[in-house]
């Protein structure tokens, strides 16, 4: 355990560097609140990490549809296995908004290798790559500018613009890169893990007006204990921290589960905190066999509840793993 103590204070010092250093705002690029059901769009190290032959997860998410006539709408699909100590897999994410149907989607491949300490095989770390490109476009004939207005017209958009766009869509390299340690001794009652991961690692530029416009590197600190309390329950605690250019974001989740022996079937019940008054996400849901299934709403407590009454987003998951062993809940999964 001191062994398991050092590795938790090295990792607990890099998270609150991370978290503390510029917190000017709380935007990212595309995430989730549900992120430990699709934990490669997070880490690549934990490509291949569950029990059993392959992994498929559905998601989608809808934000701001109380305020707005086009609300952002994302969804992804990942696969992914494991052979012997490698993880192999990929996914495929879309997100679309607003009047100028801007539109991205991120295609990657991702790898990783698990080694185990010879000394300790219940200690692990895993290293992970990914390798992709990220398409961008927009609509540019939805888009107003100010030099369009025209306030003797009603105070329409009718003027011509001398805006002037090189292209309507762009394609961005990416690569990213992460590593996690995790501890699966299942005669332990606490099984801690932590990792770290970069993404958008060649900054590449994403502008269309002909300018330099990089796109910021994406830190991503996550850690957490699963505590095993008997055969029929226990709770995951995690947090997450993601820094991009001059925003962050911090989260933190405690999430149950109870197992239901004779019926064979898990239930899942959560609650998340977005820091700086953001929201609060509440979760449910149940696991069947092979199948898992997850609803989570976000309630916002921001300024912008004003207006949007304190809704916020709705996301939904759907796991499958195919394995000929169906443990319920899984000990000694790391999820984030």
């Amino acid at each position: 355990m001191k062994q398991i103590a050092n590795y938790i204070t090295i990792f607990c010092l890099a998270f609150i560097s991370l978290i503390t250093a510029n917190r000017k705002g709380f935007a990212q690029d595309f995430h989730l609140s549900q992120y430990e059901a699709s934990p490669m769009l997070l880490n690549p190290a934990m490509t291949g990490m569950f029990n059993g032959d392959f992994r498929a997860v559905v998601h989608y998410r809808s934000q701001w549809s109380s305020i707005i006539s086009n609300p952002f709408q994302s969804s992804a699909l990942s696969l992914d296995t494991r052979f012997n100590h490698f993880g192999f897999g990929g996914f495929i994410t879309n997100t679309n908004a607003g009047v100028n149907r801007y539109s991205s989607t991120t295609m990657v491949l991702s790898g990783s290798y698990d080694y185990k300490f010879s000394g300790n095989p219940h200690h692990h770390i895993s290293i992970g790559v990914q390798g992709g490109g990220i398409f961008k476009s927009i609509n540019t004939n939805s888009i107003t500018f100010e030099d369009q207005y025209d306030p003797a017209n009603g105070g329409t958009f009718i003027n011509s613009t001398n805006e002037t766009f090189t292209s309507a869509s762009s394609f961005l390299p990416e690569v990213s890169a992460g590593i996690i340690y995790y501890y699966t001794n299942t005669n332990k009652r606490v099984n801690p893990f932590a990792g770290f991961s970069t993404q958008h690692l060649t900054q590449p530029n994403e502008s269309l007006i002909g300018t330099e416009s990089n796109l910021p590197m994406r830190n991503n600190a996550h850690a957490g204990i699963k505590v095993h309390i008997n055969k029929k329950f226990q709770f995951l605690m995690h947090g997450l921290g993601m820094k991009q250019g001059n925003v962050n974001e911090i989260m933190f989740s405690w999430v149950g589960y109870s197992y239901f022996e004779k019926s064979d079937i898990s239930f899942s019940y959560g609650l998340t905190r977005r820091t700086n008054n953001d929201a609060v996400i509440v979760q449910m849901g149940v696991k069947y066999k092979k199948f898992q299934y997850r609803i989570s709403y976000d309630l916002n407590t921001s300024n912008l509840q004003t207006v949007s009454n304190g809704r916020g987003g709705f996301e939904f998951s759907l796991v499958f793993i195919n394995s000929k062993v169906n443990p319920i809940p899984v000990r000694t999964c790391p999820n984030l």
